[in-house]
């Protein structure tokens, strides 16, 4: 991230938790005023939720419902407890207001469209533009959260923009984020954070 120009990055799960001790890697960055970050991750829902979404709910109502359960968890988020954490919670929390605040990080959800009884979005891909405009991009089995960063063993595959038998690959999977990310995949529902729960996050910037 610190030789980054944009960062991509699609997952299947990610928590509160593990997006605050994220953020507090993020506050280590030099760069971080000129980076700018997508997250498309899938929002986890409760088995109610699941429940709700596979009884037959036009598209419209299953946006509401994702969209309520996007909106409670930024609200948990924003309202943990500090004395909860073994890091500095308070300064992570304005850190991430900051910047999502100012454009840096763009948080999108994603939820499987095609199908009667969905799942969750279980892509697992990341893309680097470095500073050259060079990319690298990955693919593995690391969720963002405290597990699949800190203790559990993943595998990840890496490949260069700049190496001939590996260029396609980095194309392809920054062409496959693209598509998911512009609502160009018709088989994905993409959600974006409403405008009321971003004031709710801006009252926490500096």
């Amino acid at each position: 991230l610190s030789k980054s120009k944009t960062y991509k990055r699609a997952v299947g799960y990610f928590s509160s938790s593990a997006i605050m001790l994220w953020v507090e890697t993020l506050s280590r960055l030099e760069n971080l005023s000129s980076l700018k970050i997508k997250l498309l991750c899938s929002p986890e829902l409760s088995k109610c939720d699941l429940e709700a979404i596979r009884s037959g709910m036009n598209l419209e109502d299953k946006k509401k419902t994702v969209s309520k359960v996007i909106e409670k968890v930024f609200e948990e988020l924003l309202n943990l407890n500090p004395r909860e954490n073994d890091y500095d919670f308070e300064g992570c929390r304005m850190l991430l207001s900051w910047i999502i605040a100012n454009n840096i990080l763009e948080i999108r959800f994603a939820l499987p469209a095609h199908i009667d009884e969905p799942g969750i979005f279980h892509s697992k891909i990341g893309i680097f533009e470095l500073l050259d405009e060079s990319k690298m991009s990955f693919i593995g089995s690391p969720n963002e959260s405290i597990n699949g960063g800190l203790k559990n063993g993943e595998k990840i595959r890496v490949f260069r923009s700049w190496i001939d038998h590996e260029a396609e690959d980095v194309a392809e999977e920054d062409r496959d984020f693209d598509l998911e990310w512009e609502e160009k995949n018709p088989e994905l529902i993409i959600l974006k954070l409403s405008d009321e729960t971003l004031k709710k996050i801006r009252t926490f910037a500096p």
